[in-house]
């Protein structure tokens, strides 16, 4: 009888959890989409006017996502792909796998790349938002394209290392990419705070949100 009452327990235990992460991943998203929780910038806007930006970003706990615009960037590689002249013959599973290359070289071009520590673009992840059945391409069809989803107990610290290349961290390194196309593409971060997040109970629960939105959202890059 103790058995079953205590995963009768776990039980109750799993299902209120899913309840309060699946509606509070709703409010993240939510509250991502709002302008007042956004930045937006160019790495072409140069490093000083970047942190002014980020000084905006609450320097509490919670969730950050990275997006970039990469419409100008699909078009001009697919305009080259087209003019090529390929062979129409699964034309659009050729498309997908040329740009997946060139989005590949896009983030990994920079030399100083080579050996660092930074997250890498995840193919089927990719392959979400470039989907062959029912055709859904959104690097054409979406000004915003989902690129990495992170928390922290400093979201605004936290989003300068991103940019900011720090050898001793895991992080986007975008500085590294400053000097490439990449940093004509514009990117935009939203925020979300959770009090109090240093609880460990929160803590965990966040964790449990971090991975709701994460397979909602689908960000190109990461660990996961």
């Amino acid at each position: 009888m103790a058995d079953k009452n205590f995963n009768k327990l776990l039980e109750e235990f799993d299902s209120i959890l899913n309840s309060i992460s699946t509606e509070l991943s709703e409010k993240v998203i939510s509250e991502f989409k709002k302008s007042n929780n956004q930045i937006r910038f160019c790495l072409d806007d140069g490093l000083d006017e970047i942190q002014k930006k980020i000084n905006n970003v609450p320097s509490g706990s919670g969730l950050y996502l990275f997006e970039v615009n990469l419409q100008t960037f699909y078009k001009d590689e697919i305009g080259l792909y087209d003019d090529w002249g390929h062979n129409r013959k699964s034309i659009n599973q050729n498309k997908r796998d040329h740009f997946f290359e060139c989005i590949n070289r896009l983030w990994n071009e920079a030399i100083e790349r080579d050996g660092s520590s930074y997250p890498k673009i995840i193919k089927k992840r990719f392959f979400h938002h470039f989907c062959l059945r029912p055709l859904r391409n959104n690097f054409e069809s979406e000004e915003w394209i989902p690129f990495y989803l992170g928390i922290n107990k400093n979201i605004q610290g936290r989003v300068y290392q991103h940019v900011k290349c720090d050898s001793s961290t895991f992080s986007m390194k975008l500085s590294h990419l400053s000097e490439t196309v990449f940093s004509e593409y514009p990117i935009r971060v939203s925020t979300f705070v959770i009090p109090n997040i240093e609880s460990k109970r929160r803590y965990m629960l966040v964790k449990e949100i971090e991975s709701i939105v994460r397979e909602r959202l689908h960000p190109l890059v990461g660990k996961q």
